[in-house]
């Protein structure tokens, strides 16, 4: 599959996550990379008018249960992504799929991208990584976007599938953790992604 990337960067969190995509993209047949204040309602709708084909939308920031965020003109977040205007809305992205690395848009968005046809990834509460386990987590994330696509799977595999790998990760943490406080954090961190774990 095609992907567009989407990734706002307009704080520590989210620039993280930010340079996960950067990553995610090598060896992924891209149309378009919205970084930074081009990561806005109209840029996502160009792009996906101007390239049709491009059936994967990659989403690495911050989210709400019926939206994914950017930063407005004005500085403040606004839905980039949501269940009803403002923000590009379910109905102009049926018959393509979205990858959403964010929190909790996997409770209401996931189910009304489902509703017209397009299929989601993601969580449905908190999406979290503790420092120094960047590297890890942002290399889980961009597995289970890259094997999206480039195999045609389901919605539901890759879900299964990324619940799995943040279960083994966090099983690995675990195994090492014994007195050491930070490799528990990430192990419970690792666990709780696994089970916020949505696909539709």
């Amino acid at each position: 599959m095609k992907v567009i990337f989407v990734r706002p960067a307009y704080d520590e969190v989210s620039q993280a996550m930010s340079a996960w995509a950067e990553e995610a993209k090598m060896g992924i047949d891209h149309e378009s990379d919205l970084e930074g204040s081009s990561a806005n309602e109209g840029e996502l709708r160009e792009a996906l008018q101007i390239h049709p084909n491009a059936t994967l939308v990659a989403f690495y920031g911050h989210g709400e249960p019926n939206s994914l965020l950017t930063k407005g003109s004005d500085e403040t977040e606004c839905p980039l992504v949501h269940v009803t205007p403002s923000g590009v809305v379910p109905e102009e992205l049926s018959g393509r799929n979205l990858y959403a690395v964010a929190c909790k848009a996997g409770a209401q968005l996931g189910p009304a991208l489902a509703k017209v046809g397009c299929s989601f990834v993601g969580y449905e509460e908190e999406f979290t990584f503790p420092l120094g386990f960047e590297e890890q987590f942002g290399a889980l994330v961009n597995r289970g976007l890259r094997s999206w696509a480039a195999e045609e799977k389901t919605s539901d595999v890759i879900g299964e599938e990324l619940r799995e790998a943040w279960f083994a990760l966090s099983e690995t943490l675990s195994s090492g953790a014994a007195g050491r406080q930070n490799l528990w954090l990430g192990a419970l961190t690792a666990f709780l992604n696994g089970r916020r774990t949505r696909a539709y």
